[in-house]
């Protein structure tokens, strides 16, 4: 969104995300929080094999989370979510394809 722009940024994403910091995956699955509250788990994903992620901190009851489904990649399920949820046609599918969108 923008301008203005301050570099190859708008401002309003600067303002946004002011004074907050980024952090990558390999330093969250190491945090001691996310440890002590066996936060990491191993799935198994069909096309990449297994990986970690962090699960649920939600450990109030005594029935536990269950994950049945791995977290899909990057466009995994672009074609099911436009035809399912947003109910685009087919017709309207292939014309994004076409265009390089999807």
């Amino acid at each position: 969104m923008g301008p203005p722009w301050a570099g190859d940024q708008s401002a309003y994403y600067l303002c946004t995300n002011r004074n907050k910091r980024s952090i990558t995956i390999d330093r969250v699955l190491a945090d001691p929080q996310v440890l002590a509250r066996e936060m990491v788990l191993e799935m198994e994903h069909p096309s990449t094999g297994k990986y970690k992620v962090v699960g649920s901190p939600m450990k109030l009851s005594e029935t536990p989370v269950q994950y049945r489904f791995p977290p899909p990649r990057l466009g995994e399920h672009t074609e099911e979510v436009l035809r399912v949820i947003l109910g685009y046609e087919q017709a309207q599918i292939s014309r994004l394809e076409e265009q390089k969108v999807i």
